[in-house]
């Protein structure tokens, strides 16, 4: 196993093998390190907590206007279009 904190910044290919003969490689790339960066991992997750996701629909009463205002004229112009070639 390869210390994180010792590795020179590149790619590398890693390959991982079980005692019965099967393998795996993966790609892998390090990068320097940044000043805000911390010891820990890269993401924490966080528990589920089983709430429902909620999330912001609320649209802007101008843009439900200007759907159906769009349409309203598509049908008025298929409808146009459909009589006038009868």
């Amino acid at each position: 196993m390869v210390d994180v904190h010792l590795a020179v910044p590149g790619s590398y290919t890693v390959r991982a093998a079980t005692d019965t003969e099967e393998a795996a490689t993966a790609d892998l790339t390090v990068t320097a390190s940044a000043s805000n960066a911390s010891a820990g991992p890269a993401m924490i997750m966080s528990e589920p907590s089983g709430e429902p996701h909620a999330v912001d629909r609320a649209k802007a009463v101008s843009q439900i206007i200007a759907a159906l205002v769009v349409i309203a004229l598509s049908a008025t112009g298929g409808f146009i279009l459909i009589r006038s070639q009868r």
